[in-house]
């Protein structure tokens, strides 16, 4: 494992881990869904209800960007290694109108993964998307 820092290439404070190539086509365990999930689902349930009842729009927007980096690092702490994960979140306020999502991805069935998590309250309506991507 190499350590790069990145102070000198970006304002970010943060290492850049590398691994060396092992040449290991697929994990040695395989990204177990049914064990994160549902933290991710008390956690977004826990922050819809600790919003105010009112619509606030500055609020959706940094609970959004909060949320993304939550739930990434719960990915990250659960601890499987050359897995890549992507969080989407979008915060909107609940005006009894439809909104449908949808994406299209390129991936290995055998190793990656992805999952929902929707909750709405009278103001709020909160999706999240997480795929959690095998790199080889």
């Amino acid at each position: 494992m190499i350590s790069i820092s990145l102070a000198s290439y970006s304002p970010a404070s943060y290492n850049l881990i590398n691994y060396l190539p092992t040449f290991q086509l697929g994990p040695k365990e395989i990204f177990n869904v049914s064990n994160v999930k549902p933290r991710i689902e008390q956690l977004v349930q826990s922050r819809i209800e600790s919003l105010p009842s009112i619509y606030e729009r500055f609020k959706a927007n940094r609970l959004c960007i909060s949320l993304a980096n939550e739930i990434k690092a719960m990915l990250k702490a659960h601890g499987e290694e050359r897995y890549r994960y992507l969080v989407f979140c979008l915060v909107m306020q609940n005006c009894k109108q439809m909104a449908g999502f949808t994406d299209r991805v390129l991936w290995d069935m055998n190793y990656d993964r992805s999952f929902y998590v929707n909750q709405t309250n009278t103001s709020y309506h909160i999706s999240v998307n997480c795929f959690i991507v095998y790199k080889e």
